[in-house]
């Protein structure tokens, strides 16, 4: 299989990044986070709250369905909707 995935990674804050490569969306900040893109059954951006930008991710596990959300800084939003329309385009 090919790379399928987004040029950079997504810088989150305070620190931490998320990647979309063949098909697997990696979060690292807090405790981490791996999910299949099969299993994403949202993510979005969300409009700015507190000087920052919201990336929400709701997936399947088992019988449930986590929901996170992620700060990214205003000067990453391009980074943001190419991960959010990579992801989507999949």
């Amino acid at each position: 299989m090919g790379q399928i995935g987004i040029d950079s990674d997504l810088q989150l804050w305070p620190s931490g990044i998320a990647r979309y490569r063949d098909e697997i969306l990696e979060i690292t900040a807090g405790d981490g986070l791996r999910v299949a893109r099969r299993d994403i059954v949202e993510l979005s951006a969300r409009p700015a709250r507190a000087g920052r930008l919201t990336l929400q991710l709701r997936y399947q596990a088992g019988l449930d369905t986590p929901k996170h959300g992620y700060w990214v800084e205003p000067q990453h939003e391009g980074a943001l909707q190419q991960l959010v329309s990579s992801v989507g385009a999949a």
